[in-house]
């Protein structure tokens, strides 16, 4: 029995096409999935360079808002928080980084899509490093200056800053302290 060429080309064209998105869907997971704790790849190895240590503790409370994806710690108290805050462009993801003392110890961006060469320059260290060793609620204009043309973009990195700061005081509280952000439009 001679089978049809019109029906095995069709077959195998079919089967490479599947092969081939499936291999696509299968890179697309590996570059963006989010390990079990919360985390990017990316987020961890910001952390890890922020804090001068790859042993990162995973932290977790039933009060952080749902613009903190994650935190973790390390042995000698230190912390990291990875947020989120609505940027101009889209979300804005952060990593803050808070020494022993609750200062901060660098902001990192993650990810963000504002507007190339106007609100992007606030992933910059220019804009970035102005929070370094500062705590408590940082105000723009006050504590840290805006990126000038980008200040819907400035405004979310600050609020991404003063949520990881909200959410490292509900970790240092034991997590039973009042949710972060409660009663603020984030």
């Amino acid at each position: 029995m001679k089978v049809s060429r019109d029906i095995v080309k069709p077959t195998v064209t079919l089967v490479i096409i599947a092969l081939l998105v499936s291999a696509v869907v299968t890179i697309v997971y590996n570059i963006t999935k989010v390990d079990e704790d919360g985390m990017s790849a990316d987020a961890i190895a910001a952390a890890s360079e922020l804090l001068g240590t790859e042993e990162l503790e995973p932290v977790t409370s039933n009060v952080f808002t749902e613009n903190v994806k994650a935190a973790a710690k390390t042995a000698d108290g230190q912390y990291a928080v990875n947020v989120t805050s609505k940027g101009y462009g889209g979300p804005i993801e952060l990593l803050v980084g808070f020494d022993a003392d609750g200062k901060i110890k660098g902001v990192k961006i993650i990810a963000a899509s504002e507007t190339p060469g106007i609100g992007s320059n606030v992933t910059e260290g220019d804009f970035v490093n102005q929070f370094v060793g500062l705590s408590g609620e940082i105000e723009l204009g006050k504590n840290v200056d805006g990126v000038a043309g980008a200040t819907i973009s400035s405004k979310a990195v600050t609020a991404g800053v003063n949520e990881a700061y909200q959410a490292y005081e509900t970790i240092k509280a034991g997590g039973n302290a009042q949710a972060a952000g409660e009663g603020r439009n984030a």
